[in-house]
């Protein structure tokens, strides 16, 4: 059995709507406070409440109900958010997903 967040069940619709406020950070659903804590490491280093935050601020979250694996990737600074859905894990579609994290990293930083 996976929980909880593999307990978890979204619409692809609201999957996609989560990645989006967590790259908008919109003041009438949380304070920029609130933003803050939940998308900073508090103790330091990589996790932020079970969000991945690399060095140059992206987000990002991989679960699984089992059945299906979905990713999330929130990129601020380059104005990203995505989210991926797969039940298959093969190489080809764990490219699939990881090609607009490439993308984040290419607009930031192009050349």
């Amino acid at each position: 059995m996976l929980g909880p967040s593999g307990l978890v069940h979204i619409n692809l619709g609201g999957l996609l709507t989560y990645p989006k406020a967590y790259r908008d950070r919109p003041t009438g659903f949380l304070t920029e406070a609130s933003w803050r804590t939940l998308q900073t490491p508090p103790f330091g280093g990589y996790s932020a409440l079970g969000w991945g935050v690399d060095t140059a601020c992206s987000l990002g979250h991989v679960g699984s109900n089992g059945l299906w694996w979905t990713q999330a990737f929130i990129d601020r600074p380059a104005g990203m958010a995505f989210a991926g859905v797969q039940n298959a894990v093969t190489p080809e579609a764990e490219s699939v997903v990881r090609q607009p994290q490439g993308a984040a990293k290419l607009s930031r930083n192009p050349g």
